[in-house]
């Protein structure tokens, strides 16, 4: 097909046009990724705070269940699997939420919360112990 330059020019500015749209609606997908991304590594902070209240929980419901075991005398494996999964369900509810809250406080560059999230649940961060 021929074209005249006239022609050529809005085929030109016509595809411009398109790839300029397009460039928009991938700036907007990196920006909405990168505020993703940044929740994410906001988020990381209040890992090691998470991980060892999980660990001193799961630490004292373990010492607890073989002092109720115990004294129970309970031997039959099939009881103690159900006792040992009720245990690991009842602290499981109770801690998941506030848990969940100070990962939300995290990702949302809230410190003050994450730093009484400590104070409460006496935590050291391993920079303190060294």
């Amino acid at each position: 097909k021929l074209m005249n330059l006239d022609q050529i020019a809005e085929m030109v500015e016509k595809n411009m046009k398109s790839r300029l749209n397009k460039v928009k609606s991938v700036e907007n997908i990196i920006s909405e990724e990168v505020s993703i991304l940044e929740a994410s590594m906001k988020r990381l902070d209040a890992e090691p705070l998470v991980k060892d209240v999980f660990k001193n929980i799961d630490s004292l419901r373990e010492k607890e269940l073989q002092k109720a075991l115990q004294m129970l005398n309970e031997k039959d494996e099939k009881k103690i699997k159900i006792i040992e999964e009720l245990t690991k369900a009842v602290v499981e509810s109770i801690v998941s939420t506030p848990m969940n809250n100070i990962r939300k406080a995290s990702e949302q560059g809230e410190p003050d919360i994450i730093e009484m999230a400590g104070k409460l649940f006496n935590y050291k961060k391993q920079k303190e112990l060294d």
